[in-house]
């Protein structure tokens, strides 16, 4: 009797196809990426070399051109602010976990404004204009004329110690709302099996997510601003 291999399923085999399809698939988006990339350092080369033509010709009025601005905004907008939120919400999840054991959960309100000095439009500009001989204030109004004006660091800075003191402050108040593990000891005894879980921390937790959905909102404002 013969046996038919060609129908016999190897996991191993299905299991390796996924694997390079996967593969094949980041290869892919690296190098659309990189295509936005290329894109968007061209339009900073040509708005450099246009802005330090047109100073030299003192041009009062100089706007630089919509493609140029387009290729770059395309660029901070798909790559920097999307890993902002994909990463805010990654942080916002861990804090509102984290606010049921510890008062330290205000950190992630920290940890989000860092998030967004870091993929912010000044650190942008920086690091595209790292290898162009310019001043400063170049660089910021040429980031102006890019992004258009934005909220100032020190403004943003306030709001984030602001609302940090404000969920600190509830962190004091023990109040529960809608979770009641009580009435479910198996999930009572889960939740504290490595460390105790403060049910009536809910409040505290609301208003760290509230606290952190304050600052995306920002970030959203500044996107399509």
């Amino acid at each position: 009797m013969n046996n038919n291999n060609s129908n016999h399923f190897d996991p191993f085999q299905n299991w390796g196809n996924q694997n390079q399809a996967s593969q094949q698939k980041r290869l892919q988006n690296q190098k659309i990426k990189q295509g936005y990339k290329s894109k968007a350092e061209d339009g900073l080369d040509n708005m450099i070399s246009e802005y330090n033509q047109a100073k030299i010709n003192q041009v009062v009025d100089w706007n630089p051109s919509s493609k140029d601005k387009a290729q770059i905004t395309r660029y901070f907008k798909r790559y920097w602010d999307n890993n902002f939120f994909i990463y805010a919400v990654i942080i916002a999840i861990i804090t509102f976990i984290t606010s049921f054991y510890t008062t330290f959960a205000v950190g992630g309100i920290v940890a989000v404004f860092v998030l967004k000095l870091t993929l912010s439009q000044n650190i942008f500009m920086k690091y595209f204009l790292n290898d162009h001989q310019i001043e400063k204030e170049d660089m910021v109004y040429l980031k102006n004329k890019i992004f258009g004006k934005q909220l100032n660091v020190l403004t943003t800075f306030m709001i984030t110690v602001v609302l940090t003191m404000i969920s600190f402050t509830m962190s004091f108040y023990t109040i529960g709302i809608y979770i009641d593990v009580e009435k479910i000891p198996f999930l009572s005894n889960l939740l504290s099996k490595w460390y105790p879980f403060i049910p009536d921390n809910e409040l505290f937790a609301y208003t760290n997510i509230f606290s952190i959905f304050i600052l995306i909102l920002l970030k959203v404002i500044e996107k399509w601003r």
